[in-house]
């Protein structure tokens, strides 16, 4: 077994007990609004071949939508530990594949969970990963690839705001106190949301 965070993160949020209310606490609005979560699955290989599984996608949900057209979205859970300007081309090569697959194309959502020392301040628009003055960007847009991801950057998320189940935020209070080298200082907290999980967890 894998018990490195990336394992830890992939395998919690593949569990949609996990994740519907995480994706319901941190997707944009007017998104949620044309969802309905209560729909998410994981997707179980359709569009993950062999060839996908060197990049290590996390994880690629199937969502019905509100209003039943398009029937169904994508959305692709990426994990980061560490700010990699190679997510952009990394997210573009995921997409692309999960495209080709599609008989017919539906749209793929992006969604990026890092946590990490340093703030992220690589943006989250493809386009703008190009070092361009406004004329050279005004020539070239029409020939770039042009996408965006959703981010979650812990770092800049009051976790106890969030409605999450009590596991997902114990897991998110404890990698954050690892990456800000504060895990005995909160200690505490996270003791008493670990009392409150396994007392709940035996009343299940």
């Amino acid at each position: 077994m894998d018990p490195t965070p990336d394992r830890i993160i992939r395998d919690t949020f593949s569990d949609r007990e996990e994740a519907i209310p995480f994706f319901r606490s941190t997707l944009p609005s007017g998104l949620l609004a044309a969802l309905d979560l209560d729909t998410l699955e994981v997707e179980q290989g359709t569009f993950i071949d062999e060839s996908m599984k060197e990049y290590r996608t996390d994880v690629l949900f199937r969502i019905q939508t509100a209003s039943g057209s398009p029937a169904e979205i994508y959305l692709l859970f990426e994990h980061k530990s560490q700010r990699d300007p190679r997510i952009f081309t990394q997210l573009l090569s995921y997409l692309a594949r999960i495209y080709e697959r599609q008989d017919k194309p539906v749209p793929v959502i992006p969604f990026v969970f890092y946590h990490g020392k340093k703030a992220w301040d690589l943006g989250t628009d493809f386009t703008a990963h190009f070092k361009l003055t406004d004329r050279e960007r005004q020539i070239f847009a029409p020939y770039l690839p042009d996408f965006r991801f959703e981010l979650f950057d812990l770092g800049d998320q009051d976790v106890e705001t969030l409605t999450i189940t009590l596991y997902v935020k114990m897991l998110l209070q404890i990698i954050r106190s690892i990456d800000t080298d504060r895990l005995d200082d909160n200690l505490r907290d996270i003791f008493e949301l670990s009392e409150i999980f396994f007392s709940e967890q035996k009343k299940a």
